[in-house]
């Protein structure tokens, strides 16, 4: 598409100055229109009369042009004084279509396409194989629904109430929300449950980590804690403590003593100090 080209200068030019102020705009502008209506449509700075009225111009504007030296009259209407040699002229814009278009039709003929039976060139456009294809899924590969915002709420209330450590909350429910894209959400349930009740057996809670965090580390796959064997010190101490408690004597509570001929109480293990016949 050609340009009309406007003179930075323009506005100081002598032929510009030669127009009255109060029809200046007027003009210039009748004359900016008219070039670049001349330059598309390659009459190399002819104006027809009809044109004038077109683009919005008056006879008067017109005359100020010619008057001032931008146009002459001509036959049938008006042509502007300088257009060869600083205006696009229709001989040199259809010479380098034709030029360009032979350019194209070359690379086409270059690039053609062969056709793999007839061994015959083809004009059809080269299309390249998508890079990353895009196969249709299996019924097995096919995702499942998304559970809703309620459901995924419900489960994450089951899940945390198991989890042995109460904090961050609304960031667990966030990481829960974001797990249930990755792990079904009745799976993900059945690992946070599992592995809160093993932390909950094996580790102090200050040692418990956060739901959120376990959750953001994907542990789900990590191995269950398993419950430490207790040592022999602490065998030891729990079975002294279970003959301690065997071996303590039953404190009496309101028996009705029923004394027997050694001095001991049928019910209870209280003892008289004085052995004698039975009450």
């Amino acid at each position: 598409m050609p340009w009309f080209k406007v003179d930075d200068g323009l506005s100081s030019k002598l032929e510009t100055t030669r127009i009255p102020r109060a029809h200046r705009a007027a003009a210039i502008g009748l004359w900016a229109l008219a070039g670049s209506w001349s330059a598309r449509e390659l009459t190399d700075g002819f104006i027809p009369d009809h044109m004038v009225d077109e683009l919005a111009g008056t006879p008067d504007s017109a005359q100020w042009l010619v008057s001032a030296g931008f146009w002459s009259a001509v036959d049938g209407g008006f042509q502007f004084v300088v257009w060869n040699g600083q205006q696009p002229m229709r001989a040199k814009v259809l010479e380098a279509r034709e030029k360009n278009t032979a350019k194209v039709q070359n690379w086409r003929a270059r690039n053609r396409v062969t056709d793999a039976v007839t061994n015959q060139g083809t004009n059809r456009e080269v299309t390249p194989p998508p890079t990353r294809p895009d196969p249709t899924p299996s019924d097995e590969a096919q995702e499942q629904p998304s559970p809703s915002a309620r459901e995924v709420e419900s489960a994450f209330d089951e899940a945390y109430a198991q989890w042995p450590k109460k904090a961050q909350r609304k960031e667990s429910l966030q990481a829960f929300a974001r797990a249930v894209k990755k792990r079904p959400i009745d799976q993900l349930v059945a690992d946070v449950v599992r592995h809160g009740k093993a932390y909950a057996e094996t580790r102090e809670k200050q040692f418990v980590p956060a739901l959120c965090v376990w959750l953001r580390g994907e542990r789900w796959d990590d191995e269950i804690p398993a419950v430490p064997a207790p040592s022999d010190e602490q065998w030891n101490a729990f079975l002294a403590g279970t003959r301690a408690e065997q071996a303590a004597p039953i404190a009496p509570t309101n028996c009705q003593h029923r004394w027997m001929t050694d001095g001991t109480c049928l019910h209870c293990t209280e003892r008289r100090e004085h052995v004698g016949v039975a009450a």
